[in-house]
């Protein structure tokens, strides 16, 4: 009976309608702002818990790849050396926006990545649409 659990599970860990684990998880928010100007917001991208001591991050970068009329990137894209903070598990940008009007508009992040630690490096990145506020 034991043997007839053992090979249940491994199919089910096996079967594509299982979902990968993702290689990294990525966050980012602007704090709202009380007037039109600049607008700060921040960024990370980090590896899952579990995979901490055996993978790391390699290279990351931010790029701004859309964002609403009114709201203006002061840089579009950010590299490792442009990071707040950088270590092997973790990745964090702190960039500003310039807003021209009060509102709520968005922008579209790219975080990337490469993760070593399988052998080969490979690349990883997520798109997230972040809300810029200006409530006076």
């Amino acid at each position: 009976m034991r043997r007839v659990l053992l090979i249940g599970a491994v199919l089910v860990a096996s079967s594509p309608a299982v979902a990968a684990a993702p290689l990294v998880h990525a966050t980012a928010s602007c704090a709202p702002a009380n007037k039109p100007g600049r607008v700060r917001c921040r960024a990370v991208i980090e590896l899952p818990l579990d995979v901490v001591g055996k993978r790391k991050l390699s290279f990351a970068e931010l790029r701004v790849t859309r964002a609403d009329p009114g709201v203006t990137p002061l840089r579009a894209r950010l590299g490792p050396l442009d990071a707040e903070q950088m270590d092997a598990s973790r990745a964090t940008f702190t960039f500003s926006v310039a807003t021209e009007k009060v509102g709520e508009a968005t922008m579209t992040v790219r975080l990337s990545a490469v993760v070593e630690g399988d052998g080969t490096p490979t690349p990883a990145s997520h798109s997230l649409e972040v809300a810029v506020r200006v409530v006076p």
